[in-house]
């Protein structure tokens, strides 16, 4: 099953890149990276940090008319435009108390979120529609220990993070989303 979602999670992002090169506008279209951290906040318990990076393609032409996304409801809208775009994220989840070694059942306990994520989307001046397809991992495979860390390396006075070995054990995460 894994490698069947794998196999469509790439294939829909090879397709997007395809029908995107097609675009008669080459060029960036936009760069956009989101970031959320609890220092903000003074804490570091929770959501502790996130960061996505996104690139969204030029417009591109009729896609109703390509046989590959003309069947999207969305796409067939006249006088919309329309654009791919692809994420990278990262998640990070700690408990309260970094220092603590042993998993405490009444917190949340240690959990990095990655993945990857391409979408197509359709808009005009006063609506979009999105539909994005992301296929990542929850566990050690995220990275998530190893950012931390060496962020609070860097960072003077941040705690090192003490119970990491209790993460969330590896699981494949998929989402289908539609807006």
């Amino acid at each position: 099953m894994r490698k069947k979602v794998s196999f469509f999670v790439v294939l829909f992002g090879l397709l997007c890149a395809i029908v995107g090169a097609q675009s008669k506008e080459r060029g960036l279209r936009t760069f956009w990276i989101c970031w959320g951290n609890d220092t903000l906040l003074h804490t570091d318990r929770d959501f502790t940090n996130g960061l996505k990076l996104t690139w969204i393609s030029q417009n591109f032409e009729n896609p109703r008319d390509n046989v590959l996304f003309g069947w999207m409801p969305f796409v067939r809208k006249p006088d919309f435009k329309h654009v791919f775009s692809y994420s990278l994220r990262q998640d990070i989840f700690t408990p309260d108390d970094l220092k603590r070694v042993d998993l405490d059942e009444n917190d949340r306990p240690y959990a990095g979120y990655l993945n990857f994520e391409v979408g197509i989307h359709s808009l005009n001046d006063k609506r979009m529609t999105s539909f994005s397809l992301s296929m990542g991992v929850v566990g050690p495979l995220s990275l998530a220990e190893q950012t931390q860390k060496f962020v609070h390396d860097k960072a003077p006075k941040a705690p090192d993070p003490q119970g990491w070995a209790n993460q969330l054990k590896n699981e494949p995460a998929v989402q289908v989303m539609y807006e």
